[in-house]
């Protein structure tokens, strides 16, 4: 049996870890790493991966989706076509964030940011930048009063999948952030419909980009085409250069920062806020550099007059790598390069376990059940494309499904094979696609990232009346 990839198990996978950024020392130390969820293997730089095999197992995931999910036909709820427009009529642009399983941290996390503003007594600035806000702990990038005294006007908007819907809408109510559902059968936006049958990372961002693609296209959207997409843990970005000298680069289809090796503790943002006591906002000014990098997460300014029309995130990446390869294929098929503002840095808050007694939404253990169901139908033999892996520990090379079976005990008591299965897939295709000399659709098919066809998007008022019970 001929080896398509040369791997061994990643002993830092999935492995307990305190390592999380708790202050600036931490944030400084180039060694220090947090635990590692998204590669299970570890393939060596200096190989041949077979890309022809690569690619078919690729193309056996989109094809066990394609039957399942029309792509071309997605469904919202929360907001209708003359309310989007209305909303967006003279505005910057809004700001974006995928979210999931997170309500009740978020509404948390915002009352630490009334509780701040309110202790601060007049001397929190309004904006982003003023590390003030961390006085109680973490407060979201987006929480919509850090922007009160911005040179900008702009809205706040948070995209779920429609089985989470209704909970975020009470959690949030309090806030002025609107709320949007997502899914791909119409049925999903009626009660008690809660199926789906694509989810995850590379899905969420690939329907907040169809969803804004269209709008950018009607005849009274604003024409800067713009969107920020944001995590839904992102608290701050340490040396922020301001939103006019970020949309000022309207040449490139992406602008972004540098990213944190790791997340950061609660308490890493208290200490922030405490420090920020009695500080000006101009004593944390930066001379701030840029360079070119070919692939931008977690806060992006994402440029859709300089986005190909038909490249969009691959909604078939559902558990890792959707934005590194999403990235290198907008590195290769655009002509246009993004920039990434090195000396700003961005920071993302670890979320502890939820308090005892904390709510539980039951959309989001449907959601859970289904993305189960999911990477179970993926890791059927009909739908695995053939991929052969070298163990490089026992030399013996075996079809990557039956390789997961050595996997160390730690790890498959804390996900399941199915799941381990599709990350390994995901980082290899991943890996391939930035082999050396590996051309743009070489490990990947191209119906991976580029749309074709007719789009109908369909926007739906909410349907429900928002509560805090």
């Amino acid at each position: 049996m001929a080896a398509d990839v040369n791997a061994r198990f990643n002993g830092n996978y999935l492995k307990d870890s305190d390592q999380y950024i708790n202050n600036d020392a931490d944030l400084k130390n180039k060694n220090y790493k947090g635990t590692n969820k998204y590669m299970p293997l570890i393939l060596p730089k200096e190989q041949t991966i077979n890309l022809v095999n690569v690619k078919a197992h690729m193309q056996k995931r989109i094809d066990s989706f394609k039957i399942r999910v029309n792509f071309n036909e997605l469904y919202f709820r929360g907001i209708t076509d003359d309310e989007i427009t209305a909303n967006e009529k003279g505005k910057d642009p809004p700001i974006v964030v995928m979210s999931s399983g997170r309500a009740s941290w978020i509404k948390a996390a915002m009352q630490n940011g009334d509780n701040a503003i309110a202790a601060a007594a007049g001397k929190f600035s309004g904006k982003v930048t003023d590390e003030l806000i961390f006085t109680n702990g973490p407060v979201p990038f987006y929480y919509p009063k850090r922007y009160t005294n911005e040179n900008t006007k702009r809205n706040f908007y948070i995209f779920v999948h429609q089985t989470e819907y209704e909970f975020y809408v009470n959690e949030l109510s309090d806030y002025d952030i609107t709320v949007i559902g997502w899914s791909t059968l119409k049925e999903n936006i009626e009660p008690k419909k809660d199926y789906d049958l694509c989810l995850g990372f590379g899905m969420s961002r690939y329907v907040v980009f169809q969803f804004f693609k269209d709008f950018y296209k009607q005849k009274n959207s604003p024409t800067h085409k713009r969107i920020w997409m944001l995590d839904d843990n992102l608290c701050h970005i340490k040396g922020f250069p301001g939103f006019t000298a970020c949309e000022g680069l309207s040449q490139n289809p992406g602008v972004g920062f540098f990213v944190a090796k790791t997340l950061c503790a609660e308490q890493f943002f208290t200490n922030l806020g405490s420090k920020a006591q009695g500080k000006s906002i101009g004593d944390e000014l930066i001379n701030f550099a840029q360079d070119t990098l070919s692939f931008l997460q977690q806060a992006t300014l994402w440029n859709f007059a300089q986005i190909p029309d038909e490249l969009s995130f691959s909604p078939y990446f559902i558990a890792s790598n959707e934005d590194i390869t999403f990235g290198r294929m907008l590195k290769q098929y655009s002509t246009n390069v993004s920039h990434t503002y090195s000396s700003a840095t961005i920071l993302k808050c670890q979320i502890p376990a939820p308090p005892q007694g904390t709510k539980i939404d039951p959309g989001l253990i449907t959601h859970n059940n289904q993305k189960k169901v999911i990477n179970l139908n993926l890791s059927e033999a009909a739908n695995r494309g053939p991929l052969t892996i070298l163990n490089m520990d026992t030399r013996v090379p075996k079809d990557l499904f039956d390789f997961l079976n050595d996997i160390a005990k730690p790890v498959s008591k804390k996900e399941t094979k199915d799941l381990s299965f599709v990350k390994s897939g995901e980082q290899i295709v991943r890996t391939g696609m930035h082999q050396t000399n590996a051309g743009t659709f070489d490990a990947v098919p191209q119906e991976c990232f580029i749309t074709s066809g007719e789009f109908r998007i369909h926007r739906n008022a909410s349907t429900i009346a928002p509560s805090n019970t």
